[in-house]
């Protein structure tokens, strides 16, 4: 139980207090001696000791003493207590990526509840289409041709053996992207398609829905909330599943949503009413399904998580966010309107799914701005979060909203260590006003030392801006910082006619996505359209990869998905639903939430970052010592090994196995012989090719006489010898 002081120090010499005991167990110290209530302990570490037969989530409260400061009592704090009476199994991650052909990438295996187990040892079957070396729980990959390659990665801790898959795309070179791979149009798909967007690790499952169907009979609006999920099949997004609906008609369930890594697990947020500033309004919920591949259809996991917006002050609900991590097992809400350190200062909530009880249980304390500072109005903190691969740490906005539109935003980190989250590393905050909106998005790598936030402008003069601009960082663990990783990623050079100074409140939409391993990022921007000059060049998306020599941000096509913006185009697409898959093949582009007219054309346009994966196809070239003589031993018997019969053969990947359909020889084989030859590469392709074995025996006899032998002759004087 640690404490800071008023420097954000931690105490170096301190005492703790227990204000209230934990209701289903008891507290002792290292002697195993009973801790009471009311008095100052000089140590900080306690243990928890269950009632026999429990487990379940118990709580306690506790004070940190500052002695160096004149035994200075902290506020009271409380502790929460997931005890299980098992460990919980071991699980490694699937990984998703793609590495281009002749290059190398680190990947890295993150296993679930590693903290449980004091060792475990996992090996990785052999790759097809490239090379691997392990490096702890990184491995280097090196890819030498191209192909989809599947690695198993089996792991053993104790009697219990498990399996996971490292998934990667070999590839040639990037694209320079024009057009969309496919669209996923409103009028084929019977709903507004687009208005969301979330897909899974490699983009063979998204998710899309509508608040409000305005094409109902009769006319009359619904506000239950459409949401829909389609799988890949034949390279067409097919429905997976029935559509799921609000549970009450006027919900909008779908305003926000979220997929797991494998997509079949899909979070949701309502919003009865988008959230202003001081109303109170109560209401609003997160549900969880799950996709049951045997009855064919989504499923509740568990109960909905009720959000009433009742904090400390008015304020109300307005969930902007909601992420899962990998597996679904973690949950992430962003309430930007939670009044729980001023008015509607905004709070993120995380939940941990239960398998026991099939409930979701709240994660660590509720984020506010408490963690980063003082009460505050109208900070939109936690308007945009997001979750790791493993959900042990996240990443969270402040970007400040109209209502408080003056200051530049903020952006932080958080890790969850012994039991709460904590901030991790500094605070990044902007240094422009003006709406700039530093940190209206966010994003974070599978690994969760990465970090990308996007920016609305770059001020270059009065009336001159960049349109849009997005920032990467890297956590460095030895100094516990955030340092920019390479360039600043900036949009195209605008001339405004108004100057920065005369625009009032703006609404850009600056959206940025980055990938699992967290070397490419799609960035996505619009200007609002009280400033357009020219209307289709005040918009665009481009993906950025990372070079890892030039340490630089490299742009690898033209900017593309740069819709018409006119009202009679039937949309004008808000850019801020653009997201790149895990594994970083593809980039996904909805219309957004603006709505203008209920015959909107909405859509989901998929890019394709990387040109046609192609397999290796040339199969090894044959050169073999044929006919090949093969002498006995003494023994009468020979071992062919397939090497010796190699005289040369060639591949343009490199051949990884050579067998023969016989090896051994004896005496009855004497003679002539036909065996196969067969050579295979790294991806696969085989050649085969007969071989001739003459079998000899170039053993002379050995000759063992009887120096004498008497022959008796038979009556007529004759014997046989």
């Amino acid at each position: 139980l640690l404490g800071k002081n008023y420097l954000g120090e931690t105490l170096v010499n301190s005492k703790i207090i227990i204000n209230k005991l934990p209701a289903n167990g008891t507290l002792v110290d290292s002697q195993n001696n009973l801790l009471v209530v009311n008095t100052a302990y000089a140590f900080t570490d306690v243990y928890f000791v269950p009632n026999q037969g429990y487990q379940g989530v118990d709580l306690f409260n506790y004070q940190v003493v500052d002695i160096a400061s004149n035994n200075l009592e902290s506020t009271t704090a409380q502790a929460r207590i997931d005890y299980k009476n098992t460990k919980p199994a071991l699980k490694v991650f699937d990984v998703y990526t793609s590495v281009q052909v002749g290059k190398s990438q680190t990947v890295n295996l993150i296993f679930k509840n590693a903290e449980f187990y004091n060792n475990y040892t996992y090996t990785l079957s052999s790759p097809m289409y490239g090379t691997t070396e392990i490096n702890g729980n990184s491995i280097l990959y090196q890819a030498t041709s191209g192909g989809e390659e599947v690695i198993e990665v089996t792991y053993t801790t104790g009697n219990t053996v498990a399996k996971g898959y490292i998934n990667i795309k070999n590839f040639g070179s990037y694209n320079l992207i024009t057009e969309p791979l496919q669209v996923l149009k409103r009028e084929d798909f019977g709903f507004r398609i687009g208005r969301t967007v979330a897909v899974n690790a490699d983009g063979s499952i998204l998710a899309s829905s509508q608040e409000i169907q305005w094409d109902v009979e009769g006319g009359q609006n619904n506000y239950q909330g459409i949401t829909k999920v389609f799988t890949l099949q034949d390279g067409k997004y097919v429905p997976l599943g029935n559509e799921i609906k609000g549970l009450g008609i006027n919900d909008r369930l779908g305003y926000r949503i979220s997929l797991s890594g494998d997509g079949k697990i899909v979070a949701l947020a309502t919003n009865h009413v988008n959230g202003c500033l001081s109303c109170v309004i109560a209401g609003d919920y997160v549900i969880v399904y799950e996709y049951d591949d045997v009855l064919k259809t989504w499923v509740k996991r568990g109960d909905k998580i009720p959000f009433d917006g009742q904090g400390t002050g008015t304020g109300g609900v307005n969930i902007n966010s909601v992420d899962l991590n990998f597996d679904g097992s973690i949950l992430a809400v962003g309430n930007v309107r939670e009044p729980r350190n001023g008015k509607a200062s905004g709070a993120v909530f995380t939940f941990s799914f239960d398998e026991i009880s099939n409930t979701w249980i709240q994660k660590g304390s509720v984020l506010t701005t408490t963690f980063v500072g003082s009460p505050d109005d109208g900070t939109d903190f936690g308007a945009f979060v997001r979750l790791n691969k493993a959900g042990n740490r996240l990443v969270l906005n402040q970007p400040y909203s109209e209502f408080n539109s003056s200051k530049a935003g903020n952006v932080y980190a958080f890790e969850f260590d012994q039991g709460d989250w904590k901030l991790m590393g500094q605070p990044i905050s902007g240094t422009q006003g003006f709406f700039s909106r530093f940190g209206n998005t966010v994003d974070m790598n599978d690994l969760g030392d990465h970090i990308v936030i996007s920016e609305n402008y770059d001020v270059i003069s009065s009336n001159e801006i960049y349109l849009g601009k997005a920032h990467a960082y890297t956590y460095d663990a030895a100094t516990k910082k955030w340092k920019a990783l390479g360039n600043q990623i900036k949009g195209p050079k605008l001339t405004q006619i108004q100057s920065i100074d005369q625009w009032g409140f703006t609404n850009q939409n600056a959206k940025v996505s980055i990938n699992g391993v967290g070397n490419q990022i799609a960035l996505s921007l619009k200007i609002d359209e009280k400033l357009e000059i020219s209307p289709n060049q005040n918009h665009f998306i481009n993906v950025y990869n990372y070079d890892k020599v030039l340490r630089t941000w490299v742009a690898f096509s033209e900017p593309f998905a740069t819709e018409n913006s006119s009202p009679s185009a039937g949309h004008r697409p808000t850019y801020e639903e653009t997201v790149i898959s895990s594994n970083g093949a593809k980039v996904f582009f909805g219309t957004g939430q603006k709505f203008a007219y209920p015959e909107d054309k909405t859509f989901i346009k998929v890019y394709e970052t990387m040109t046609d994966i192609l397999p290796d196809t040339q199969a090894p070239v044959l050169v073999l010592k044929n006919p090949y003589t093969l002498p006995l031993s003494a023994t009468g018997s020979a071992v062919l090994v397939a090497s010796s019969l190699d005289n040369g053969s060639t591949d343009n990947i490199g051949i990884t196995e050579s067998t023969i359909s016989k090896s051994t020889f004896t005496c009855a084989d004497l003679g002539t012989n036909t065996i196969t030859y067969s050579a295979k590469d790294a991806a696969g392709n085989t050649s085969t090719a007969t071989v001739t074995i003459n079998v000899v025996d170039e053993i002379k006899p050995t000759l063992k006489a009887k120096n004498s032998y008497t022959v008796n002759l038979d009556a007529e004087g004759k014997a046989t010898l």
